[in-house]
C-alpha cells in the first residue's frame, strides 16, 4: 500500500496522502494484540492524539454504539412481541426473522466498521453482517487489514468501490445465495455477505460517513434502488451541522434574516431536512468534545 497522494480530487478517490494512514496501521500492529477489536480501536484512538485521523473517534463512536445497540434491542422486542401475540388476540406485526444487515458508506481505514462489527458479532443475531464501502484503494486495504486483525472478517466485509458502482453492481447481479451462516456447512465468502438482490430486502442499519455534500445524493440513490427504506432502515450520519452553524441559523431566524431551517449542502443540512420529513424521528447528538454531531433517523 502506497504512501503517496494521488493527483486526483478527494471527491474522486477519498481521503489520502500524507502518510498518516500508513503510520496509524503500523501503530495498530505494534500496540494491539490480534483478535482484540477493543484494543485495535484503542490503538487508533491513541494514534489520533499524535496525528489527527479522519475517523469517528471515541466520543462520537460511543454515540454510534448506542444507536446500534438500541436498534438491536428494538429488534429483539419486536421479535418477542410477534411471538407472544400468536397465542393472544393481539394484532401481530411482521416479525423480523433475518440477521441484521448493515451498510457503511465511507470506511476510511476501518475504525467505525470495527465498532459496528464487534457489536454485531457479540450482541446481534447470529449471522448479522456489515458491508462497508470505501472508494480509496489504499484506505480500503488498510481497513481490510484492520478488520481481519481485529478478528471480524466473518462479520465485516470491506469493498473498494464508489457508491454508484456498488449500487449498480449489487442491483444487476444475479447472485442469490442464502443469507446467514450455517455452522454445519462450509460457506463461501458470498454466503456471509450476500449481494443485495437476495429477496430485494433493504438494509436494516446504515451508517453514512464520507463527504457531507454527497450525503443526500447517495441517500436518495440508495433509497431509489431499495437499499434503504424509511419504514424499515435506521440511518445514522456523522459530521452533521456543527453547533455553531445551528446557533447561527437560529439567530438569523430570530432576527428575521432567515425564514426556516437551513438546507445547505456543506453541513449536510439538506440531508437533515430530507430525513426529517421522510423518517418517523430524527435526532442529533453532540459529544462534549465534538463540534459537529451524529444524526439518528429511525423508521
Amino acid at each position: 500500500m502506497g504512501k503517496n497522494a494521488s493527483a486526483r480530487h478527494i471527491s474522486e478517490v477519498g481521503n489520502y496522502g500524507d502518510g498518516r494512514e500508513y503510520y496509524a496501521s503500523k501503530y495498530v500492529m505494534e500496540h494491539a494484540p490480534p483478535n482484540d477489536s477493543d484494543a485495535v480501536l484503542k490503538a487508533l484512538e491513541e494514534f489520533d492524539v499524535r496525528w489527527t485521523m479522519l475517523h469517528l473517534g471515541k466520543e462520537k463512536g460511543e454515540l454510534l454504539d448506542k444507536a446500534l445497540k438500541e436498534f438491536i434491542l428494538e429488534r429483539r422486542r419486536m421479535k418477542q412481541q410477534a411471538v407472544s401475540c400468536v397465542t393472544s388476540s393481539t394484532t401481530c406485526g411482521k416479525k423480523p426473522n433475518h440477521p441484521i444487515r448493515a451498510l457503511e458508506i465511507g470506511t476510511y481505514i476501518g475504525y467505525s466498521a470495527i465498532r459496528i462489527g464487534r457489536i454485531l458479532a457479540t450482541e446481534a443475531d447470529y449471522g448479522s453482517t456489515l458491508v462497508s464501502v470505501e472508494q480509496n484503494y489504499d484506505n480500503a486495504e488498510y481497513a481490510k487489514t484492520h478488520v481481519e486483525y481485529a478478528g471480524l472478517n466473518k462479520t465485516v466485509k470491506v469493498l473498494h468501490s464508489r457508491v454508484e458502482k456498488y449500487v449498480d453492481d449489487e442491483t444487476t447481479s444475479n447472485n442469490e445465495v442464502e443469507v446467514g451462516i450455517d455452522e454445519n456447512e462450509n460457506k463461501n465468502e458470498n454466503s456471509l455477505f450476500p449481494l443485495y438482490n437476495y429477496n430485494r430486502r433493504p438494509y436494516d442499519f446504515v451508517f453514512i460517513d464520507h463527504r457531507k455534500p454527497f450525503y443526500l445524493r447517495h441517500l436518495k440513490l440508495l433509497e431509489s434502488r431499495g437499499f434503504i427504506d424509511a419504514t424499515i432502515t435506521t440511518v445514522v450520519a456523522d459530521n452533521i451541522a456543527s453547533l455553531e452553524h445551528v446557533k447561527n441559523r437560529e439567530e438569523s431566524i430570530a432576527r428575521g434574516k432567515r425564514k426556516g431551517p437551513c438546507k445547505c449542502v456543506n453541513n449536510a443540512c439538506d440531508y437533515l431536512d430530507y430525513v426529517g420529513r421522510r423518517w418517523s424521528s430524527t435526532e442529533i447528538f453532540y459529544g462534549n468534545g465534538t463540534k459537529d454531531g451524529i444524526s439518528v433517523s429511525k423508521p
